[in-house]
């Protein structure tokens, strides 16, 4: 998902989380998760969620993403 954050977002140190987040997703999903999560967590406290409708997709579908596997844990 490294390659599809919006270029607004490049400044916000996200891109490793999101990269390490693509290489264990399938080997380590718990560790996806939460680099996940604490991807959307920086957005949502900076403000970065709301800087133009690309932001606001890349952090609702992270969401969706995360919600997606609670649901499938649980």
């Amino acid at each position: 998902m490294a390659a599809s954050i919006p270029a607004p977002l490049k400044s916000a140190d996200i891109a490793r989380f999101a990269q390490r987040a693509g290489q264990v997703e399938k080997a380590k999903p718990s560790i996806a998760y939460w680099c996940n999560y604490w991807i959307v967590n920086q957005l949502i406290s900076r403000g970065l969620h709301n800087v133009d409708d690309d932001c606001t997709r890349y952090t609702t579908d992270l969401m969706d993403k995360l919600e997606k596997v609670n649901v499938e844990s649980f």
